[in-house]
């Protein structure tokens, strides 16, 4: 069993040089009712005299820009003290840009207003934070939002405060929609067809059914777990599924996020209950090459990802890795240098590359792409043309089928786009419903694995 302590829940190995612990401001995230964190901010508030920033005179208008003050404030607080509970080293990650705030009320369910910089500001002058202002790492290359971390001052009440200080549920809608081809994750107006709306019906019985199970992992009793600078929430178990839409309103992608568990390290995953069960998890193998395989009215047998490429310094050990993200990064690409790009871009990242006599240079992995094509030739008509969030959406469907499948048999089964958990007790059924929900949508067979 995993041994997670407070202190422990911090994989401090696995943080980069470029970047500190940050827990990132979340509009969407709030403390629930809680007497003692209210009487906090109207402390601070006093303290902080934020009702000098108030000019309007009227006394209605005045009333709601206090109230505006606060729930700005009392926002600010719940994630130092979200921050202080993961490490005291721990900075709260935040834009101070008023455009931050700008955003559609399922963004900002909240209402936090842009007048954050100036409560911020506040707080600085006031000695409760330490404010480090946003900064471009030229080192890194990366751009740095702003990071505020409470002082010992201000740390020492928010310690006072309940440790089981728990997040308002908030209702995170089930369907989102963002453009496609383009960085912006903001969404757009919604796209209205039945196959959304089967989405739609979908997950809202999936996260009603979720919000009534425990899912919880054996041996840790934190909120917040950090992974990679990541900040996972542990209370975080509804889930959105994400279309990307076309400029001529086509749908792709449509997969499905926004729980915890998809965040986990893989090593964690064995360690999740459900209502206190242990779990088992399986996956399909090669699943997006099966996927294209089927596309293309053909069959896979074997590994997939099983090709000899025949090249000096390549560890064999990492060969059906390197193959599989080769594979992904072409799919998704509408171009070789692109591809070449990126490719390198992610495999040298990993250790057991980077300490191997290998180079990626052009040839080589000119010479890996056509072994992969000579290989599976079904590929031809995906390769090198962007094509990859349609694969995504061929899974994105599958998974909706296996999990409208299992809450009609009122399992409750846990997606991890190409895995899925749930307790040991339907461990054979879910793999009978995977196989079953394969075979119904591609008329192939393919190896599932146990995780």
């Amino acid at each position: 069993m995993f041994d997670f302590s407070h202190d422990e829940c911090f994989f401090e190995h696995e943080l980069t040089q470029n970047k500190e612990l940050a827990l990132p401001f979340d509009l969407t995230s709030m403390a629930g009712d809680s007497v003692a964190l209210d009487k906090l901010v109207e402390q601070v508030f006093h303290q902080t005299h934020l009702s000098a920033l108030i000019t309007v005179k009227g006394t209605k208008t005045r009333t709601n820009a206090e109230t505006r003050l606060r729930v700005g404030l009392r926002s600010l607080l719940w994630h130092l003290h979200q921050a202080m509970m993961i490490a005291p080293h721990c900075y709260l990650r935040l834009s101070l840009r008023a455009q931050a705030f700008s955003v559609p009320p399922s963004q900002n369910p909240h209402g936090i207003t842009r007048n954050i910089p100036q409560i911020v500001d506040r707080l600085q002058q006031t000695g409760l934070i330490t404010c480090h202002k946003g900064f471009l790492d030229r080192t890194s290359g990366h751009s740095r939002m702003t990071r505020i971390r409470a002082t010992n001052t201000l740390m020492s009440r928010l310690i006072e405060l309940p440790r089981n200080l728990r997040e308002c549920d908030f209702e995170r809608p089930t369907v989102e929609f963002r453009p496609s081809n383009k960085q912006s994750r903001a969404p757009i107006p919604p796209v209205d067809n039945a196959c959304v709306q089967q989405t739609h019906d979908l997950l809202t019985c999936y996260n009603r059914t979720l919000s009534d199970t425990q899912i919880t992992i054996d041996g840790l009793d934190q909120r917040l777990l950090v992974n990679r600078d990541k900040v996972i929430n542990l209370n975080r178990k509804r889930l959105t599924a994400i279309y990307h839409v076309t400029d001529d309103g086509h749908l792709t992608y449509g997969r499905l996020h926004g729980a915890f568990w998809q965040s986990i390290p893989r090593v964690i995953r064995p360690h999740l209950l459900i209502n206190g069960c242990s779990t088992i998890g399986y996956d399909y193998s090669a699943q997006a090459l099966h996927i294209i395989a089927a596309l293309e009215g053909t069959s896979i047998y074997g590994d997939g990802y099983d090709i000899d490429l025949n090249i000096n310094g390549l560890d064999k050990s990492i060969q059906r890795e390197f193959i599989k993200t080769f594979i992904v990064i072409c799919l998704n690409s509408t171009d070789m240098s692109q591809a070449f790009s990126g490719i390198r871009q992610k495999l040298n990242k990993d250790r057991r590359m980077t300490n191997s006599s290998l180079r990626l240079t052009n040839d080589v992995l000119k010479h890996v792409s056509d072994k992969i094509l000579s290989h599976h030739p079904f590929l031809n008509s995906y390769w090198i043309k962007g094509l990859g969030k349609e694969i995504f959406y061929q899974d994105a469907l599958l998974a909706r089928d296996i999990l409208r499948t299992s809450l009609s048999e009122q399992m409750v089964v846990l997606p991890i786009h190409d895995g899925f958990i749930t307790d040991s007790h339907h461990d054979t059924r879910l793999y009978q419903i995977m196989e079953a929900c394969w075979h119904d949508r591609f008329r192939t067979a393919i190896k599932i694995k146990r995780e």
